[in-house]
């Protein structure tokens, strides 16, 4: 059960969250008219919560491990996403780059659980096995993310802000999706 957590939350943060990293800086830079610093902001703000948040996980007593803190984490990362819903000509650059915090925190502590879980929920001997498996799930699923947020985004309302609030739905969608998936699997599965 272990492992099919952490792989099926590879696959979800990576469809979820990566898709939507990938495409704020056009949606910055396009919508907002803003340079390609400010365009970076929110993909910074997220990577770099993100890199801070995993290496403080180690200092918590007691390890996270098994499928519940998975779909937690999940639901952290949904809310960021969410929290990106509703922009508009005359929203602030901070609406985009404070809700990448959030989500940073929460793939910050999925980046260093997924792993660790893929590799402790098999065999010692299969412990590449397991990390290959968490990675080729991490990329399957950023590589469809990728394609379904940029083909909301740019497919769906009258403007940019209209396929971003379209595409940061279907994304935090896809995100609580698979945390109620993980939370909700028989613990025997």
């Amino acid at each position: 059960m272990r492992f099919r957590a952490a792989t099926a939350g590879s696959l979800v943060l990576g469809a979820g969250m990566i898709g939507m990293a990938s495409f704020s800086p056009a949606m910055v830079q396009l919508g907002y008219g803003r340079g390609l610093w400010a365009a970076s902001l929110p993909a910074v703000a997220w990577a770099g919560t993100g890199v801070v948040t995993s290496l403080l996980v180690r200092r918590i007593p007691h390890p996270l491990e098994g499928p519940r803190p998975v779909a937690l984490f999940l639901v952290v990362v949904a809310a960021g996403q969410l929290l990106t819903w509703g922009l508009d000509a005359g929203s602030p650059l901070w609406r985009v780059v404070l809700p990448f915090v959030l989500a940073g925190l929460g793939t910050g502590v999925l980046n260093s659980l997924l792993g660790r879980e893929a590799v402790a929920a098999v065999p010692p001997d299969r412990a590449a096995m397991g990390s290959g498996a968490n990675n080729t799930a991490r990329y399957l699923g950023a590589a469809c993310g990728i394609t379904l947020f940029v083909t909301v985004a740019t497919h769906t309302g009258a403007d940019l802000y209209a396929g971003w609030n379209h595409a940061a739905l279907v994304a935090a969608a896809l995100t609580l999706l698979g945390a109620a998936a993980i939370a909700l699997s028989p613990r025997g599965a």
